[in-house]
Order: C-alpha cells, then structure tokens, then sequence
C-alpha cells in the first residue's frame, strides 16, 4: 500500500548492513518512528484514513531521505 518494503525484507536488509558494517569494520545507524495514536485515527475516521496517512507519511519520508538509504514499513501489524 505505501510502496515500501515491508519487515521481512527490512529484517534482512538488516542483517546484511549489519554483517557488512562488521566485515568492513564500520558501523551502521538505525532510526525507527513510531505514529502515536495510529490505531485511534483508524478506529475514529476509518480504514481509509489510516490508509492515507501511511502513505503520506511514506511520501514524505521517502522525500527527504538520500539515495541509498532504506526506508521500510516495519510494524505491519499496523497495515491492513
């Protein structure tokens, strides 16, 4: 729905920039966001509000982020 990979190929994206951070002896950065109150704007406007707002947030995060950085919708559970 948002375009963006989803957690199991965040997972293993992971893994691998973790084990490359290693074998390169170099480190890596994880940042995660969480949307307060995701289930109240589903539970109170709907569905089809939930599903805007994911992928608004999805488009503007994509916007401001660099070429090759990974931008993943981890928390799926969230996702209808």
């Amino acid at each position: 729905m948002t375009g963006l990979p989803n957690r199991g190929l965040a997972f293993d994206r992971l893994q691998d920039a973790m084990a490359r951070a290693k074998r390169q002896e170099t480190r890596i950065a994880l940042m995660m966001l969480d949307l307060d109150h995701f289930k109240t704007v589903n539970d109170n406007l709907g569905h089809n509000a939930g599903d805007l707002l994911l992928k608004e947030v999805s488009r503007r995060l994509t916007g401001c982020i660099r070429k090759g950085i990974l931008l993943h919708v981890w928390a799926a559970m969230s996702l209808r």
